[in-house]
Order: C-alpha cells, then sequence, then structure tokens
C-alpha cells in the first residue's frame, strides 16, 4: 500500500534539488561507531528520506542540494510504502 508522505515532510522537511529538480527531504545525521577489533571510531552517515517517486533514475552519485550543504547520493534504499531513504556523503 503506498501511502501519502507528504505529511511527514510538512513541518520537518526542508526544500532543496536532487538531480537539478526541486524536492522536499527529511534530512539526518547519525553517529555510527565502527568497530576493527578495537576502539570504535565514531562517524556520521547523513541520510535524507523523500517519496520514492522523487528518486531519479540516475541517483547513484546525483546531487543533492539542500541549506546544510551539497551531497552526493550513493546509495537508495526503498521502504515499500513509497518512500525512499538516501544515503548521502559530503
Amino acid at each position: 500500500m503506498i501511502e501519502d508522505l507528504s505529511v511527514y515532510l510538512q513541518d520537518d522537511g526542508v526544500n532543496g534539488t536532487l538531480a537539478g529538480q526541486p524536492v522536499r527531504v527529511l534530512l539526518s545525521n547519525p553517529h555510527r561507531t565502527a568497530s576493527m577489533g578495537g576502539p570504535g571510531a565514531s562517524t556520521s552517515e547523513p541520510t535524507a528520506w523523500l517519496p520514492t517517486a522523487n528518486v531519479p533514475v540516475g541517483w547513484l552519485g546525483a546531487a543533492l542540494v539542500l541549506p546544510a550543504g551539497t551531497f552526493k547520493v550513493r546509495d537508495h534504499q526503498p521502504d515499500g510504502t513509497g518512500g525512499s531513504l538516501l544515503v548521502l556523503e559530503k
């Protein structure tokens, strides 16, 4: 079932462009700890959530320009309900 996702973006979303097209996304920058057998190293992995219909066919490496900066899309994870999580790099 495809949901109307616009309600999630109304209050908390930010405007930007993805591959030159206007989009509204939910931006997140969760911290991750990578452990390689010893103490972990902390890093962040910015992500953006948006309706899957707004993700371009050529998403890999596409520029996402937001007030927080310009990012490149390195992974696209559709959730099966009409939304997608884009994993970004700065």
